[in-house]
């Protein structure tokens, strides 16, 4: 099971490997978000490896490893968002896995 921050389900992007993240039976009655259209084209067009974070503003993909490193490496500074301030204490696994 793995947990992504609220504002990832029903964005359009599949986040989870599951896919429930955007599960139509969940995302048909729930508003979308609203994205101005320069990122919009970049949202659609922008491919990240599945184990990349996905910046909010569609400027980057991150390695994970650089998620929570308190180093802002998307220009709107969403790796480094508020879920990290949870992972103070949290080690890395070979795999760039975290482990609690």
């Amino acid at each position: 099971m793995m947990c992504i921050p609220k504002r990832f389900m029903c964005d359009g992007m599949k986040d989870c490997s599951d896919h429930s993240d955007e599960d139509p039976n969940i995302c048909s009655n729930r508003p979308r978000p609203v994205v101005s259209d320069k990122f919009r084209y970049r949202i659609q067009t922008r491919k990240c490896p599945s184990t990349w974070f996905f910046c909010v503003d569609g400027s980057n993909c991150i390695i994970s490893r650089y998620v929570c490193d308190n180093h802002k490496d998307c220009r709107d500074g969403s790796d480094e968002a508020e879920f990290c301030h949870g992972w103070q204490g949290m080690k890395r696994n070979a795999n760039d896995s975290i482990v609690y």
